[in-house]
């Protein structure tokens, strides 16, 4: 027996088929969202400046933060935001939840940026907040802080935003996390380690070093001179040395175009920048001062010579004086034993040589050895 299938019935079918593959390439083709939040990381954060803690409204201008949304291929879809902030304070075991703010739908063109405007209660463009909720405890704790401090207690701070099709289909998630290492700029510690206040050193190329939270600080060195009244006094004029350094410890280079001298006083001081939202602001450690040891009088011209050399000449010296050595008048000049004079009278020699350039040749060389 043979059926037939009418015409109708065969438009009906053939409708059907066109919507279902219309349909599963729709759904084949729905974009990638991305999401890119962009926060400054830093030190101090000023907490009225992102949030209202007694309310939990976000502030309407947030500097330099935003929400970056993007569907890849471009193309327009309909979407709502879920924004959370996350909490951690120093000692809490895990983040809380502080507030959680939900959009109405929009529609996103395929490439937007969102910024506090548009999530604060306020609103702005076309994005609308629908409902915010606040945890009360957490609230309470940061309404405690601000009562004496106008920053945001020491911890870590998380932005966690999710987009959403109409339908509650999540399209995409990220989280962006401040670590706040200080309540005020000046909680940032600087310590030095070495020289202390006051230390007499024995060499010209001494090591400093320090501690603090900072990975990187700017080192200074200045002369100190007689009509200075104060270590204070000090910094007030031209570096002797001012390097850029990064880590906790900083050696005094043999090719400084300015180079320490035999029984002087210096200070030193160390800045650091600490990161706030509001821009950096530096901290600055203690004034110390050190004083460089001369070798006896009669000595003095060996300091001079060797660490008027430079180069490895003024690092084996350095070496040398680190660990305390001190000449005990043994002298051997080319296999004889030489008077201090003696010795004078070469390395003079030797000096005069190098500042006419004049190269020594095979035979000439000087084998001095002193203990």
């Amino acid at each position: 027996m043979t059926h037939s299938i009418s015409p109708l019935r065969w438009l009906a079918m053939l409708t059907i088929l066109v919507l279902t593959a219309s349909t599963l390439a729709t759904a084949q083709q729905q974009p990638e969202v991305k999401i890119d939040i962009r926060l400054g990381q830093f030190d101090v954060l000023y907490l009225a400046d992102f949030i209202d803690v007694t309310t939990g409204a976000l502030s309407s201008n947030i500097p330099n933060a935003s929400i970056q949304l993007e569907t890849v291929p471009q193309q327009a879809m309909d979407m709502y935001l879920v924004v959370t902030v996350f909490i951690k304070l120093r000692g809490d075991q895990n983040f809380t939840q502080f507030v959680k703010s939900t959009t109405h739908n929009f529609l996103m063109p395929g490439r937007m940026t969102v910024t506090s405007r548009d999530l604060a209660r306020t609103g702005g463009g076309n994005i609308r907040v629908k409902s915010t909720d606040v945890n009360s405890a957490m609230q309470r704790r940061l309404e405690d802080h601000v009562r004496t401090l106008p920053t945001a207690p020491v911890g870590t701070y998380a932005i966690e935003v999710e987009a959403y099709t109409p339908e509650n289909v999540r399209l995409a998630r990220q989280r962006s996390d401040v670590d706040v290492s200080s309540a005020t700029p000046e909680d940032v510690s600087v310590t030095y380690v070495e020289p202390q206040d006051g230390a007499v050193l024995p060499t010209l190329f001494p090591t400093f070093s320090w501690t603090t939270q900072r990975p990187q600080a700017r080192i200074s060195i200045y002369e100190r001179l007689p009509f200075h009244r104060s270590p204070e006094d000090v910094v007030t004029g031209v570096p002797h040395l001012q390097m850029e350094v990064r880590g906790t410890s900083f050696t005094y280079p043999p090719d400084a175009a300015r180079r320490l001298e035999p029984g002087k006083t210096y200070v030193w001081l160390l800045e650091v920048t600490v990161g706030t939202n509001r821009g950096a602001q530096i901290k600055r450690g203690p004034v110390f001062a050190f004083r460089t040891q001369a070798l006896a009088g009669e000595w003095a011209f060996l300091e001079r010579f060797l660490t008027g050399l430079g180069g490895e000449a003024a690092g084996t010296f350095a070496t040398l004086q680190g660990i305390g050595w001190r000449p005990t008048g043994e002298i051997v000049v080319d296999g004889r034993t030489a008077t201090l004079q003696q010795l004078q009278v070469v390395l003079n020699q030797l000096a005069q040589r190098q500042q006419a350039g004049i190269a020594a040749g095979t035979g000439s060389t000087v084998k001095i050895t002193v203990q």
